[in-house]
């Protein structure tokens, strides 16, 4: 345990069950909680997290997805591209520009990405930053059947974000917890090298650990 504490953010992939025992969990469960660490997840096809039956784990994570299938590999997942929710688009880890319209089209101009991991719940008092957006467009409204239509899914809109996560963050003890559902992020370097990709997986970790590294500079 001693020397998992010497860490400020540790990344987790798609790492078997046999890896992260019940025990381990347990260690970073603390790790965060107590030592204000980051800890970030990415969801992968094969075991993470749909695989883990760890109740450390469980209690650990900011969403809970069923563990009945064994792998989503050559799952068909509609394509879809990174879109912000509300929170999101106010959330240091998702600004990829100072102007509000400028990080729209960022994030807009992305790849579609063809994996996310679906899950059932995020916890009470988690924040979904980023969902799967897919080629729905907007709606117009025409009459008044339709308003009320569209304020009942504006009521319903958590339940949206839910259905559609990639990022999800929730504060633990006196750490944090990142949940990416998809295992695509390089999807932002498509073209254009690593300006984007360095900057989100930055902002992320500042965000989650800044305040308590212990070394390096602004870079």
């Amino acid at each position: 345990e001693s020397e998992w504490r010497k860490f400020d953010v540790v990344i987790l992939g798609d790492l078997p069950e046999e890896v992260l025992d019940e025990e381990r969990w347990g260690i970073l469960e603390r790790w965060v909680s107590e030592r204000a660490a980051l800890l970030v997840v990415v969801a992968g096809p094969r075991h993470m997290p749909h695989r883990h039956q760890s109740e450390a784990a469980r209690a650990l994570l900011p969403v809970r997805c069923s563990p009945e299938a064994d792998s989503f590999l050559g799952g068909a997942t509609p394509p879809f591209r990174f879109a912000m929710t509300p929170v999101g688009r106010s959330h240091p880890v998702l600004a990829q520009s100072d102007s509000r319209l400028e990080n729209e089209r960022v994030w807009a101009g992305f790849p579609q990405v063809r994996w996310r991991l679906p899950v059932e719940e995020v916890k009470d008092g988690a924040e979904v930053l980023m969902v799967a957006r897919g080629q729905e467009g907007s709606e117009v409204v025409k009459d008044s059947a339709q308003l009320e239509d569209a304020l009942e899914r504006l009521a319903r809109r958590r339940e949206e974000e839910v259905r559609k996560a990639v990022l999800v963050t929730q504060q633990v003890g006196h750490g944090r917890v990142a949940m990416l559902l998809s295992d695509r992020t390089w999807r932002l370097r498509e073209g254009i090298g690593d300006l984007y990709h360095h900057r989100f997986w930055g902002q992320l970790v500042r965000w989650g650990a800044g305040p308590t590294l212990r070394s390096g500079t602004n870079r």
